[in-house]
């Protein structure tokens, strides 16, 4: 009886290690990525950058870098932009910036933002209920942005990472914003 116990015990504990989920993890530019999505589907890990850019309403220049997330349904894009110059990460208008970037991209005038702990700092996540992102084939769908500072400091900052997602809030968008890490690299920082 102990015998059979034990082997049943030991099958349980072989089946449930090799079913769960494990954690990711990227290096791109001088940043490592990790984060868990903690879900059982196959789903694949791109690269890119850098990307050399500036933004719209001041021409700072920023060098983007993106981890994007791809499974047969859903997707998640973590881009980490580090612009030229300190920047305030308390503005006033950015949780009606973030909601019209969302609502704007989705074509979705139903946005909720709301302020959100992730990695450690203050951020903001915003959801579309009814996403259509048309170019990315993916229409009707739950989508999540998510945005916060990795060196904030005392309300200045000059790297942002921003996660949209449209996993699903229980399947993989959770876990994404409750595990992902961001660290910069002191052996090969790009600036």
């Amino acid at each position: 009886m102990i015998k059979q116990l034990m082997a049943v015990l030991i099958l349980i504990f072989l089946f449930t290690s090799t079913v769960a989920a494990e954690s990711d993890s990227v290096t791109i530019g001088p940043y490592k990525v990790s984060f868990d999505l903690n879900i059982f589907e196959n789903y694949s890990i791109d690269t890119t950058g850098p990307k050399d850019s500036e933004t719209l309403y001041d021409n700072t220049p920023f060098r983007g870098y993106f981890v994007t997330v791809n499974s047969s349904k859903y997707y998640a894009i973590i881009s980490i932009s580090r612009f030229g110059r300190i920047m305030y990460t308390k503005n006033e208008t950015d949780m009606q910036n973030q909601k019209a970037v969302l609502a704007s991209a989705c074509d979705d005038q139903y946005v909720h933002t709301i302020n959100q702990r992730i990695d450690g700092h203050d951020g903001l996540m915003s959801m579309s209920n009814n996403c259509n992102l048309k170019n990315f084939g993916h229409i009707g769908h739950n989508t999540f942005l998510a945005e916060y500072w990795i060196d904030e400091v005392d309300n200045y900052g000059n790297t942002s990472c921003m996660i949209l997602s449209s996993f699903p809030w229980e399947n993989g968008t959770a876990s994404l914003l409750k595990t992902i890490h961001v660290e910069e690299l002191s052996d090969c920082i790009t600036r």
